[in-house]
């Protein structure tokens, strides 16, 4: 059963009594006597609460009271109660502020009741950790009410048969949707109430499907329709394992499904682990919650990266020399850590000033650093540097007294919970200094710059840890410190005179930023005015329009996207149906003609306004019809919802139920081609606090939608560097160059001939690096080294069309389901961004059996046969399916190995549609003879090398009978790997173990030939 261990009776028996009022007496959770949950005290409520709506800026309970203004006593303590209810299932709001609220609401009325001591001590244990249940506290109760006042409508039997039935009970609560959204949490936290022995104490139902895709294989016939059952299912199975009433979100279940956080479980073995002299000696267990921890880091690291604006002005690096498999080149590490510093910052100020988070053996600490304190680095030379920059970097700190230390302190004191420090890891949740003033004034004196530290921390410890929502944290510590981050900069003047802020002045005030609604709300007043007129360009109307765009352009989320662009249309030549304000991320789409943008849809009759994630039409209209341009979009959008599901959480609903009111195509379009809204009337507009969290959800969607990255690789054997999440960087030619041996000529040739022909493919011997070329390739047509836009696939002969475009598959309930392979997959997702390049590597293209893994694509991978214009219908489509086409900006890359035996020739109908590019050994290369060099290798033996090898290959060459040209053996087999150290006998290994090897097989009918030539190649060669 789903009932967790540890719970105590209390809170049980209050769900019970929940339950009973709510779904059965429709009496009084605290008033027993009374009956207040009836249907017609749940309509009033619903007229006063639900009708007059208001989820704007203000405290809820003052706006909560004003909604019920004229209400009578009973509809006052039925407000108070399902207060109650709403705020039983979250851990965020503590047990005496629930209690509290509550109370607050009761004293409205004529007669306050008692709180009774089974509700006291039913909210005394917390459930679940969930910020939604405070943040739409005004969704969940209108959601509340609008189910419940559907309940009591239901006939009584049809009642009784749902509470006999738990999963039709939950069908039945989740067919009931508030229009304005953000309900979902409270659907998922209703059902745990009412059934706590069927339904887990889950909120979030993104969490609940990635439960069960992680124990897809407990389940005995796969995943059902009935996710809860599942869920059920797996409980039962996991229970020997982790004993009965375990708990999802915590060790040893949620390591095996949520992605790396930090549990006390981990911190507990890393304490335990200190006790070892040496890395080492910690047991696999401690090892793997090192590991956690530091992959933990990295998620939570690039987090606020994220926050920050990524990694074009910001480092993130983590544990010092820390490999998870060896420690710290052996040794322990005392703590591990990630801290982002500005890249300007990296040499003068050392990396100063940090956000950072530390974990240790004592908890977790985070916050901002304006100085790494000397006393943690172990290099007296970095202990004298920071020193030396000590007060130049606090020199830019804002003075305590000042506007933005006013600012910063207010928005700590809310927050709630800082420590103000002398350095980071001091003994937990102290503070030296009583505020923020105070240790901004210490910091500005000499004996602060003598210190030459600092911090304002947080803290978890113990089984705090385990509640923590640590993302919502670090999101939090980012927004706030960002100010600072940003105004210590090591090339600015040394001096505090350039930084501080003038003395206020009574007569100036700051320019406060006109709220978004109000430019809106002008905007479309304008527009009114002139719409039924000629179409004319009018200075009051583009002026608002103006106006509009340019306080769009200032809401953080855009403005951190230095590629985002924001057009307004009211129509060209006409006015427009439908009027719009597009943001385009302009690596993907430069027109809202094609690919995937944010858009906000004014309706025909200017009284409504949609923000959508959408997709543009014109060019599908144009190349396909309305009928399958309308199909495509359908597509796309179904696609698109499962990876932006988490939108609904943020109160967008994820279908294409809009009305623009238009009767036009285009606005048929608009509505079909929606894949997330959420709307507003005039006389609602969001504040711009609401306004700037809606774009920030649906801008973090748009990038997933568009170009979703890959999990995180583990750490490269060299353990003295630092794995770091590393945006894209650029890639050019002089860095493709530096890394490969052609000559500048010959690469720009082959970029022409991709460019222009958009499939090739490398052929060449053993050994001459197609696969590493290949990738510097990619990394060339992208301009980017973005690992997110190349898919890499390898041919065999077991390979089908069925992997790689289209097939039936089994679905794990004894059928088969229809599926997409990996190259329509990757397609799908070029799709979504048509001003992005794709590369697709096909590695031993010669190996499968093309005609049969390619299929129609033979026609659709021709360039001139790209786009929506030549889609065909698949082999397995079903009649109503959209048609497949390769889009325009996906690039083919063919690998092939010239010396293998084994594999036919590659199709002539292949041929012609791809330009073969051969790689020759480049041991006559000048780059080759300086790699070598630079790894240690002795000159005499770089000689050598190159003698033999152009011997061995010309004669392999010249023998047309057997072999040929494409059988030489390539320069990679002599390439050093990472860590290399030569000795006297690196040439006799690659020579006996790797070229000899081939040579036999070569020559497998003459082996006296290939024995001669072994020891021709070792002759001389101890040097």
């Amino acid at each position: 059963m789903a009932r967790l261990a540890g719970f105590p009776a209390e809170t049980f028996f209050a769900m019970q009594r929940i339950r009973e009022t709510a779904l059965v007496k429709f009496d009084s959770l605290f008033s027993p006597d009374r009956n207040i949950w009836t249907l017609e005290s749940l309509r009033q409520f619903h007229s006063l609460f639900v009708d007059r709506f208001d989820d704007g800026q203000g405290n809820f309970l003052e706006k909560f009271k004003k909604q019920l203004e004229g209400a009578n006593n009973d509809i006052v303590q039925l407000a108070a109660e399902l207060l109650y209810v709403q705020q039983f299932f979250t851990s965020l709001t503590g047990p005496d502020k629930k209690l509290e609220n509550v109370t607050t609401i009761l004293s409205w009325g004529a007669h306050s009741p008692q709180i009774p001591r089974w509700a006291v001590e039913g909210v005394q244990h917390k459930i679940a950790a969930d910020q939604s249940f405070n943040q739409h506290r005004p969704f969940h109760l209108a959601w509340l009410s609008e189910f419940l006042i559907h309940w009591q409508e239901l006939q009584a039997v049809t009642r009784d048969k749902l509470l006999s039935d738990p999963f039709g009970f939950a069908k039945d609560v989740r067919s009931i949707e508030f229009e304005r959204g953000a309900f979902q949490p409270m659907q998922e936290a209703w059902l745990h109430i009412a059934f706590p022995e069927t339904f887990e104490s889950i909120s979030s139902r993104n969490d609940k499907k990635q439960i069960r895709d992680a124990f897809y294989d407990r389940l005995t016939k796969g995943p059902s329709e009935n996710i809860d059952a599942d869920l059920l299912e797996i409980r039962n199975k996991l229970t020997e394992q982790a004993g009965a009433g375990f708990h999802f979100y915590r060790s040893p279940i949620v390591e095996q499904w949520k992605e790396a956080n930090l549990y006390e479980h981990d911190i507990d073995l890393i304490r335990q682990s200190r006790s070892r002299e040496k890395y080492a000696d910690f047991s696999a267990e401690e090892k793997a919650a090192h590991k956690r921890v530091h992959e933990a880091l990295l998620r939570l690291g690039q987090v606020a990266l994220d926050e920050l604006g990524g990694p074009r002005n910001y480092v993130l690096k983590r544990t010092s020399g820390f490999h998870p498999e060896s420690g710290i080149r052996g040794g322990k590490p005392k703590d591990l850590w990630f801290g982002i510093y500005r890249k300007e910052n990296e040499d003068k100020f050392l990396g100063n000033p940090q956000i950072f988070m530390i974990v240790s053996g004592r908890g977790i600490e985070w916050g901002f650093s304006p100085l790494t304190h000397p006393d943690d680095f172990s290099n007296q030379e970095m202990r004298r540097r920071t020193r030396e920059i000590a007060k130049a970097v606090l020199e830019q700190l804002p003075v305590a007294g000042s506007l933005e230390a006013q600012e910063l302190a207010s928005q700590l004191s809310e927050s709630g919970n800082w420590h103000f420090r002398r350095k980071q890891r001091l003994d937990p949740k102290q503070s030296e200094f009583a505020s923020l003033a105070d240790w901004l004034s210490f910091l500005h004196t000499d004996e602060g710059a003598k210190n030459a530290g600092g911090g304002i921390t947080r803290y978890a410890l113990g089984k705090e840890i385990d509640g923590l929502e640590l993302v919502e944290e670090v999101k939090q510590m980012t927004q706030l410190f960002k100010p600072l981050m940003e105004r210590i900069i090591a090339e600015s003047p040394p001096t505090a005179a350039a930084f501080k802020e003038p003395e206020p002045i009574e007569s100036v005030s700051p320019v406060a930023l006109t709220p978004f609604g109000e430019l809106l709300r002008a905007f479309l007043q304008e527009l009114s005015l002139v719409r039924g007129g000629p179409f004319q360009k009018t200075d009051p109307l583009w002026n608002a329009m103006s106006a509009v765009k340019n306080r769009l352009e200032q809401f953080e989320p855009v403005q951190s996207r230095p590629n985002f662009q924001v057009n307004i249309s009211v129509g060209q030549g006409n006015w427009a149906t439908v009027p719009w304000i597009a943001i385009l991320n302009t690596n993907v789409t430069k027109s809202t003609q094609e690919g995937v943008y944010i858009v906000f849809l004014i309706s025909k009759e200017l009284n409504r306004i949609f923000l959508t994630l959408n997709q543009g039409t014109t060019n599908l209209v144009q190349e396909l019809g309305q009928r399958e341009a309308q199909k495509q979009m359908l597509d796309v959008a179904s696609k698109t919802r499962s990876v932006v599901s988490e939108l609904a959480s943020a109160g967008f609903i994820l279908d294409n139920e809009i009305e623009l009111g238009g009767g036009g195509w285009l606005a048929k379009n608009y509505e079909i081609g929606t894949i997330a809204h959420i709307d507003f009337g005039t006389d609602n507009y969001p504040n711009d606090e609401h306004m700037n969290a809606l774009l920030e959800a649906l801008i973090k969607a748009y990038d997933r939608a568009v170009d979703e990255t890959p999990s995180e690789t583990l750490p490269t054997k060299d353990s003295s560097l630092e794995t770091q999440a590393i945006e894209a960087e650029a890639y050019r030619i002089e860095d493709a160059l530096s890394e490969l041996f052609l000559e500048q000529a010959q690469l720009e040739h082959l970029l022409t001939i991709w460019d222009a022909k958009k499939n090739i493919i490398l052929q060449g011997a053993p050994g001459v690096g197609k696969s590493f070329v290949a990738k510097r390739l990619a990394y060339l047509i992208l301009g980017q080294k973005d690992s997110s836009r190349i898919e890499t696939v390898q041919f065999h002969q077991s390979y089908s069309y069925e992997d790689f475009v289209q097939g039936y598959r089994p679905n794990g309930k004894g059928g088969f389901t229809l599926r997409d392979g990996v190259f329509h997959r990757f397609c799908e997702k070029a799709r979504l961004s048509p001003g992005r390049k794709h590369v697709f590597i096909i590695d031993e293209i010669n190996r499968g059996n093309l005609s049969k893994i390619l299929g129609e694509l033979m026609l659709l991978v021709e360039p001139d046969k790209r786009g929506p214009a030549w889609a065909t219908s698949l082999t397995y489509a079903q009649p109503d399916e959209p048609r497949f086409f390769v889009p325009k900006n996906v690039y083919l890359l063919g690998m092939m190995n010239t010396a293998d035996r084994s594999l036919s020739m590659v199709d002539y109908a292949l041929r012609r549609r791809f330009s073969f590019i051969s790689l020759e050994p480049m041991f006559g290369s000048s780059k080759f003879r300086s790699l070598l060099a630079d790894n240690g290798i002795p000159q005499p033996m770089i000689d050598l090398i190159v003698s033999r090898m152009i011997e061995l290959n010309v004669a392999i060459g010249e023998d047309r009978a057997n072999l040929g040209p494409g059988y030489r053996i390539g320069h990679s087999f002599f390439v050093p790997i990472e860590d290399f150290e030569y000795d006297s006998g690196w040439y006799r290994r690659v020579i006996e173990t790797e070229v000899h090897p081939l040579l036999e097989e070569y020559w497998f009918d003459d082996p006296d030939k290939a024995q001669g030539w072994l020891q021709k190649l070792l002759e001389g060669s101890a040097i």
